[in-house]
């Protein structure tokens, strides 16, 4: 059985909530609460904390688990494209970008897949959130006595909420924003958000007059020509939800202002049943973000806060059931260590193994004559000492190298830390030839320069550079002519 969920979202000056109960196979949605700040001097009287908390009074013990949708103005998206996919890759890759940010703050982040326009690569769009905000949004609905089951962002709800359509272009206006999304199947493509809502187009609280929709309709024309540009599409639909329905006349108003045809979902098309079913559109359309909850899982292709610290906030279980469980999790963690410890250490004995056999194997077969072997690299040294004048050719010139000081000379030009593995190398008078492996091309190319560039070399090339399967590193040849 779903559970019943409260779903609420809150800023400074305004207050949604719906309670989502499930019912007949599906969910009902009913109680639906909207509140705003009045403008003048009593704006900064509203609390929206308190509204919610008598709200909650009223609602049995066993309905009081909630999910947080975050207004889009308490969120910075940015997007990112990367040639990988791997979820920790990417989450390691947005924290390293957004870190260089001195500005930011201490933030949370989390991401979702959008659409990608690039081939070969793939599109991320990533939510920052305030901790200090998210702190705040938290201790709202904590004090009202709610249980916090998840915590997402009104862009992945919406996309809920119009999972059903092909294309859609969703404007969702709030008191201070307005959030502009273009979703395929509910798949974020393109969005944009501007501080820009009802409180600063309409000169009158209860009632909005077509002059008052200038600032906004001019907003939504650079919207639709930007994505169009940048989609290949030619939208003809705008879908609007948010507060902008709540105020008499808006939406007649934006029809009357716009050449491209406002719409509203009906309530054939919903995910879930209204309590009064003869609502009009632009009354439940206006809580388009929380209907989208009803559709809500703990795992799912949408953004979710409700990590770090904050994914124990919901409180009031008891004590001995969050230290069995943070015992649990530790037990876990520490055998998963025991474990990755176990085999890497297996792994690395099993390479020193192969190592050893590889280089007893190369010493004898250089050099034939020794049979009692002991320390092979101590006395390939030694051999090599004393076999020293015949590793220079007979008519070595003055500036030639001998094969240990051409190796000392790569070894020295090439800088510490560049991953630069010798596979094999070949020997002759005046040249050395070097089968290597290295991370990428462009460390290719460096290691030529940095290597031609020394006086001793006549000449450096590269040869059968390609990558090696699985795309981890690039192997290549090296033939060096040492010069006089």
């Amino acid at each position: 059985m779903n559970p019943t969920w409260i779903a609420v979202t809150l800023t400074e000056d305004d207050l949604k909530v719906l309670e989502l109960v499930p019912e007949n196979g599906t969910m009902l949605a009913r109680d639906a609460l909207s509140l705003r700040a009045e403008t003048g001097a009593q704006a900064e009287l509203f609390d929206p904390a308190a509204h919610l908390e008598a709200y909650v009074e009223d609602l049995p013990f066993d309905s009081r688990q909630a999910i947080l949708v975050l207004a889009s103005r308490d969120v910075t998206y940015h997007e990112f494209s990367f040639p990988f996919d791997n979820a920790r890759k990417v989450e390691n890759a947005i924290a390293f970008e957004l870190a260089s940010d001195p500005e930011a703050g201490d933030f949370l982040l989390d991401h979702v897949k959008a659409a990608s326009r690039e081939p070969g690569f793939h599109r991320f769009i990533a939510a920052q959130v305030s901790r200090e905000i998210l702190r705040k949004r938290i201790r709202s609905l904590e004090s009202a006595g709610l249980k916090i089951k998840g915590i997402t962002t009104d862009l992945s709800t919406l996309g809920l909420f119009f999972r059903e359509e092909d294309e859609a272009l969703v404007m969702e206006t709030g008191e201070q924003h307005t959030l502009f999304v273009l979703y395929q199947h509910g798949q974020p493509v393109l969005l944009r958000t501007i501080p820009i809502g009802l409180g600063q187009v309409a000169d009158k609280p209860e009632d909005v007059q077509p002059r008052d929709l200038s600032l906004l309709k001019g907003e939504i024309k650079r919207t639709i020509h930007s994505f169009n540009a940048k989609s290949g599409s030619n939208l003809d639909c705008l879908w609007i939800t948010g507060t902008l329905l709540q105020r008499d006349g808006a939406f007649e108003a934006l029809k009357n202002r716009l050449a491209l045809q406002p719409s509203l979902r009906s309530q054939q098309d919903l995910e879930c049943r209204l309590e009064d079913p003869d609502q009009a559109p632009e009354a439940f359309n206006a809580f388009g973000s929380l209907l989208g909850v009803c559709l809500w899982k703990r795992k799912g292709p949408f953004f979710n806060f409700m990590k770090d610290e904050f994914l124990y906030a919901e409180k009031g279980t008891g004590t001995g059931w969050l230290l069995r469980w943070s015992l649990g999790f530790l037990g876990l963690f520490l055998l998963i260590l025991g474990l990755s410890y176990a085999l890497d250490i297996a792994a690395l004995q099993k390479r020193h193994d192969f190592l050893s056999a590889e280089i007893r194997r190369t010493f004898t077969s250089a050099f034939p004559q020794v049979s009692r072997v002991v320390d092979e690299v101590k006395q390939a040294r030694n051999l090599l000492a004393t076999r020293q004048p015949g590793l220079r050719g007979q008519n070595a010139g003055p500036g030639n190298l001998d094969l240990l000081d051409t190796l000392h000379q790569i070894s020295a030009t090439i800088p510490q830390g560049t991953f630069f593995q010798i596979m094999s190398l070949f020997w002759e008078t005046g040249k050395i030839e070097l089968h290597g492996r290295t991370g990428s091309f462009k460390t290719v190319n460096t290691i030529q320069e940095l290597l031609a560039a020394r006086p001793e070399f006549s000449d450096v090339a590269i040869s059968n550079a390609r990558q090696r399967e699985g795309g981890e590193d690039v192997e290549f040849k090296i033939t060096i002519r040492i010069g006089e």
